[in-house]
Parts: structure tokens; C-alpha cells; sequence
């Protein structure tokens, strides 16, 4: 997660759940809630718009037809 401005996409954050090492952050993207899971404090607060960038080695995406 980055600022608003500088993703590859644009998102709003729903929910914060700091746990302990990593932060689970609730996100609206595209109007689909997703959940994104983060080393560092998220840079924005619930309601605000935050930017997310992809490492793709790291990335795991399911969707409902698998």
C-alpha cells in the first residue's frame, strides 16, 4: 500500500486490524472488498483512499470459478 497517488490502482479502506507483526487491511476495489495483508502500517485511514502496488512473485488471487 501506498499513497493515493502514486499506485497501480486505487482503493478505500474499510477495516485495520493491526496483529502484533503485520496489519490485515479491509479494502474496496472496483466495488469487490478484498483483503490485503501488510508489513507496514497502512499509509491512510478507514474511509480514506490508499494506492496498491503489486509484486506479482509474492501475489495470490482466487476468484469463485476455482
Amino acid at each position: 500500500m501506498v499513497s493515493a497517488d502514486k499506485g497501480d490502482i486505487e482503493a478505500i479502506v474499510e477495516t485495520i486490524q493491526p496483529t502484533g507483526a503485520d496489519w490485515i487491511v479491509g479494502l474496496v476495489v472496483s466495488g469487490k472488498s478484498v483483503f490485503a495483508i501488510s508489513s507496514e502500517q497502512p499509509p491512510a485511514n478507514v474511509a480514506q483512499k490508499v494506492g496498491l502496488s503489486f509484486k506479482l512473485e509474492g501475489l495470490h488471487a482466487f476468484d469463485g470459478k476455482d
